[in-house]
C-alpha cells in the first residue's frame, strides 16, 4: 500500500549523483533499554539506515531503498539528504513503521522483542519497483548492498537480478 510512487517523491537525484553503492533494507522505530535500566525511547533504527552511514563513510555518492511508515520522523530525509544519501527509494506506505524493544544486557547482548505484529515485517518489506531504475542506469553500474537477503529468501523476494529484468 504504497502512499507515494518513485514519480511522485522529491526531485530525483541528478546523473552525476547516482548513488555508486545502493542499500537495501528496511527501517525501525527502537525502544532502547540500556544495561542500567535507562531508555531512550523513538529511536530511529533499521539495518538500512546504518548500512548507509557506515557506508557514507567511504563513498559519498549512497543510496537507501526501503519503505518507512506513517510514524516514521520525516525529518530524517532532510538529515540524509544534508549528508549526501540519496533517498529516491524511501517509500512512504500506509500504517505503522516495525516497532521494537531493543534490550541491551551488561554482557554485550541484544534482545528485540517486537512491538508490533510480526505480519507487519512482511507489509514494510522493500518491493522491487521500490528501487528507482535510474539508479542502475549508470557504468559502471552501482554496488547494491541488500541489508538482510536471507530473510528475503526464506519469504520468496525476488533476486536483483529478476527485479532489473
Amino acid at each position: 500500500m504504497a502512499m507515494k510512487t518513485n514519480e511522485q517523491r522529491e526531485a530525483p537525484t541528478t546523473p552525476a549523483r547516482r548513488p555508486r553503492v545502493i542499500v537495501v533494507g528496511n527501517l525501525t522505530i527502537d525502544d532502547v533499554v540500556l544495561p542500567d535500566g535507562t531508555t531512550q525511547m523513538s529511536s530511529v533504527g533499521g539495518n538500512s539506515l546504518y548500512t548507509a552511514l557506515g557506508v557514507r563513510l567511504w563513498q559519498p555518492r549512497v543510496g537507501l531503498v526501503t519503505r518507512r511508515g506513517e510514524d516514521f520522523p520525516r525529518d530524517l530525509t532532510a538529515v540524509l539528504h544534508s549528508l549526501g544519501v540519496a533517498t529516491d527509494g524511501v517509500v512512504d506506505i500506509r500504517g505503522p513503521t516495525v516497532r521494537n524493544w531493543v534490550v541491551y544486557e551488561a554482557s554485550g547482548e541484544r534482545h528485540w522483542i517486537y512491538r508490533t505484529p510480526r505480519e507487519r515485517s512482511r507489509e514494510v518489506a522493500v518491493q522491487a519497483g521500490d528501487l528507482p531504475v535510474a539508479w542502475l542506469e549508470v557504468e559502471p553500474p552501482p554496488v547494491v548492498h541488500v541489508t538482510d537477503y536471507a530473510r528475503w529468501q526464506r519469504r520468496g523476494m525476488p533476486s536483483c537480478r529478476a527485479a532489473r529484468s
